[in-house]
């Protein structure tokens, strides 16, 4: 199972960048409270913020690399610490240090000369600065997966008119890698408990199978056991009918929330609240308060000291009760992946109940001729069944905290994936045949 890793990981601890990052969001919170607006500058002493040498080095050019008030963080170098993509990252509500450095640092050509000219080491950030945001890979064996099952399987030849053939099947799939290609990037930290933090279920992992198709001829008419003494045009009615179940029940297919964080329930409460919920227009898988507060938590807005540092795009007075949160919520910062909450949450969506029956009735004529008249009626309940991300796709990560969130989009309602043999919902099909 080959897999492809970066080994050409982005450094935030040994270089001290982690600690400045810090430092960063202290002056940031400072400045709020003092009415100097939504910057992370160094305002001097007595002012309750702290130099920043590392992100003067990146901003400033050689000439201008002096990290005091006058020359380092006003005039021609204070729009970058007023950054807007800068300054959401430093929240306290959902810090990332990974997307503050983005495009800012080592992927920008002029700051990385600004670094190397004010006396930084080409290889600040990354150990091979040469390919440093574009990597460099490896491509191995290494990637692990295990299964483990138990299987229960009950058979019935046709003895008197029934056929069956039913098995469950209790398994769990799991791996170092959530996805469904055994080529694949592994996005791991190459730190010592790196790929441990990434070992979970795979994609398609099914944990309950229940499977079951069946014929039953039913015991009425000619010969049979009830009414078997009626005549033929008695039994043109009564007998000759038969019954061919089809069932699958199945738990519902694993989808990820990515790197975040629980507040206010754990796994086994998430998992509970999934449901499908249908309304006028939208079908969704969580209940609303879930969905909102969720949303809210998502909605960083520094500036917005008034809600807490959250938007109003859902609404006011930031999330609460229970929600999905950034991986940094609780001011949580995260120095590579998997440190701050869960390094891939990944539950299971709706479960899968579908019926299939047929039935059919003969009527004979003579001893080799008989007219079939049937109806087969596929999601005979007319219960259609939903699955996050769509039935096209293997491996599911849902978007979080969105306009969208929560809800089950076009497509998620179960089809044939072709499109052609079953376009989903109760279908019926009728059939009439002459047998001879």
């Amino acid at each position: 199972m080959q897999r492809q890793y970066n080994i050409n990981e982005f450094n935030t601890i040994e270089n001290g960048f982690a600690a400045e990052f810090a430092l960063a969001q202290a002056n940031l919170y400072a400045n709020l409270a003092a009415g100097r607006g939504a910057t992370f500058a160094y305002f001097g002493t007595g002012t309750g913020t702290n130099p920043l040498p590392i992100m003067v080095s990146y901003f400033n050019n050689a000439a201008n690399n002096l990290p005091n008030v006058t020359t380092s963080y006003s005039g021609a170098f204070a729009a970058n610490y007023t950054n807007s993509t800068l300054v959401a990252a430093l929240s306290a509500n959902a810090p990332n240090i990974f997307a503050f450095n983005g495009t800012s640092f080592e992927n920008n050509a002029t700051r990385r000369a600004n670094a190397i000219a004010n006396g930084r080491p080409s290889n600040f950030f990354y150990v091979n600065p040469t390919t440093g945001t574009n990597g460099s890979f490896i491509i191995d064996n290494s990637m692990e997966s295990w299964y483990d099952s138990g299987i229960i399987e009950v058979r019935r030849r046709l003895s008197d008119g029934l056929r069956l053939s039913a098995n469950y099947v209790f398994s769990k799939a799991g791996s170092d890698a959530y996805a469904s290609s055994s080529v694949v990037f592994a996005g791991y930290s190459q730190r010592p408990d790196g790929r441990q933090l990434a070992r979970g279920v795979q994609a398609f992992d099914i944990r309950h199978q229940f499977k079951l198709d069946a014929t039953y001829d039913l015991p009425f008419g000619s010969g049979k056991t009830f009414f078997s003494g009626a005549g033929a045009i008695a039994n043109g009615f009564i007998g000759g009918w038969s019954i061919i179940p089809t069932l699958r029940w199945q738990s519902g297919s694993p989808f990820s929330f990515g790197n975040v964080q629980l507040v206010g329930m754990t796994v086994k409460d998430l998992q509970k609240a999934i449901k499908v919920r249908k309304e006028a227009s939208v079908v969704y898988y969580l209940p609303d308060d879930i969905i909102q507060n969720t949303q809210r938590a998502f909605d960083i807005n520094v500036a917005n000291t008034a809600n807490n540092g959250y938007g109003t795009t859902f609404g006011t007075g930031g999330p609460q009760g229970r929600f999905i949160a950034p991986a940094g919520f609780g001011n949580c910062i995260q120095k590579y992946a998997g440190t701050c909450g869960f390094n891939n949450l990944i539950v299971y969506g709706p479960g899968f109940f579908k019926l299939d029956v047929s039935v059919s009735k003969r009527i004979k004529f003579g001893e080799r001729k008989n007219i079939e008249i049937s109806a087969t009626f596929l999601d005979a309940l007319n219960k259609p069944n939903f699955r996050v991300g769509g039935w096209g796709v293997d491996t599911v990560v849902a978007t979080v905290g969105g306009a969208t969130f929560g809800q089950l989009a076009n497509g998620s309602a179960y089809q044939d994936v072709s499109t052609t043999n079953d376009p989903g919902g109760r279908l019926i099909d009728l059939k009439l045949r002459i047998n001879f």
